[in-house]
């Protein structure tokens, strides 16, 4: 069984979400997605249209992912990823995590997953 995490905003949700959803999905056999929270999304300086359990449970109707759960508002990745335990962790094109910081964040609980980053939708 591999696990693959994935995360992001999906507030005003389009084909590319859809498209970085399916193709995470592709990377194992399990895929949790999780939904940035409004407090964290807004100290990104975005602005939610839709409240972060609207956005969850539009992503489980989808039926793409196995779990849908909303972030933490202390954005602790090191405590996600110790909790859901992913294989891989799944990037969108437009996310501004670099692997090496994320490395060497997840190195404190010796995490040994992959990353990959998934291309940018080409209409």
């Amino acid at each position: 069984m591999k696990r693959v995490l994935a995360a992001g905003v999906f507030d005003i949700f389009h084909a590319g979400h859809l498209y970085f959803l399916n193709e995470a999905r592709k990377l194992g056999n399990e895929l949790t997605v999780i939904v940035t929270s409004d407090s964290v999304a807004r100290r990104e300086g975005k602005k939610p249209h839709f409240p972060a359990r609207a956005r969850a449970e539009r992503i489980q109707r989808l039926g793409v992912a196995d779990r849908v759960v909303v972030g933490r508002a202390d954005r602790d990745i090191v405590k996600t990823v110790r909790a859901l335990r992913p294989d891989v962790i799944a990037l969108g094109f437009d996310q501004t995590l670099t692997f090496a910081s994320l490395r060497s964040t997840l190195a404190k609980i010796s995490w040994h997953g992959t990353i990959n980053r998934v291309k940018k939708l080409h209409a």
